[in-house]
């Protein structure tokens, strides 16, 4: 490392984040184990105060999210897409998610960023008047396709 100037100058968007990440958890419970859902047993206002973040420090948007673009930047083949698939963009159709994390999902992906995945399984180009939600099911279908297909091979 470089002495912690880094850490130092990033100190209160760490923070930030790591409260932001809180809230996620704390909304979301029942999507970890149980001995990780029973950490989250503190309000946020204890959280907070332990990462010393006044009111105004913490609603400030935080810096987490761009990461997942840079994320989908390195999806260049098949295998990679599928990975992600199933750990980020399933919860789309996970009813059990929270329709905020499914609008953060939406909102780190740009619809050329979609439409760049999409080309990955698939020569067709997509129209200009797609959505991105029309791509995340374009991608759901293959997917789900791909997983019938391997249990049916299965019983042959």
């Amino acid at each position: 490392m470089n002495g912690g100037g880094i850490v130092n100058g990033n100190q209160k968007l760490i923070k930030r984040d790591l409260l932001y990440l809180y809230k996620v958890f704390q909304q979301s419970p029942f999507l970890f184990e149980k001995k990780i859902a029973n950490k989250l047993k503190y309000s946020l206002e204890e959280v907070e105060h332990a990462l010393e973040l006044d009111n105004s420090d913490a609603c400030k948007k935080t810096v987490s999210m761009p990461q997942k673009q840079a994320n989908t930047s390195q999806i260049t083949d098949i295998d990679r897409l599928r990975s992600f698939y199933y750990s980020d963009l399933k919860q789309l159709y996970d009813h059990s998610v929270d329709e905020s994390i499914k609008a953060e999902i939406l909102k780190s992906i740009s619809l050329d960023e979609f439409k760049r995945l999409y080309a990955i399984i698939s020569g067709v180009q997509l129209s200009n008047n797609t959505k991105k939600l029309e791509v995340a099911e374009l991608l759901r279908n293959y997917f789900n396709g791909e997983s019938r297909t391997k249990s049916l091979m299965k019983n042959l």
